[in-house]
């Protein structure tokens, strides 16, 4: 079974049926519910994510990115300054990158 396919499917459609996927990697429903649970199993699947669009609804939300410009610290680099950034409530998400923006 073509793995890559079968996560390139489930990360565009994650709600998408066995019998469709078995469909479209032309192979059998047993085999695909195997191979998904592999790979759920070795978490190679991680989770399966909802996407909503707050505009639609009636919840005030609001998201932001926001870049901080920080120098590394010998032998720590970006931890401490990420573990510091980590400890408010208001962030959901922190990414670490490195270079000229």
């Amino acid at each position: 079974m073509d793995e890559l396919r079968l996560l390139q499917v489930l990360e565009n459609d994650p709600r998408i049926s066995i019998t469709d996927l078995a469909d479209i990697l032309n192979e059998t429903e047993e085999s695909v519910v195997r191979t998904k649970r592999r790979l759920e199993e070795e978490k190679i699947i991680c989770g399966y994510h909802t996407v909503i669009n707050w505009d639609k609804t009636n919840r005030d939300h609001c998201m932001a990115i926001i870049e901080v410009g920080a120098q590394p610290e010998r032998e720590n680099g970006y931890d401490n300054v990420a573990a510091e950034i980590s400890k408010f409530p208001e962030v959901s998400s922190l990414y670490l990158m490195s270079g000229k923006s």
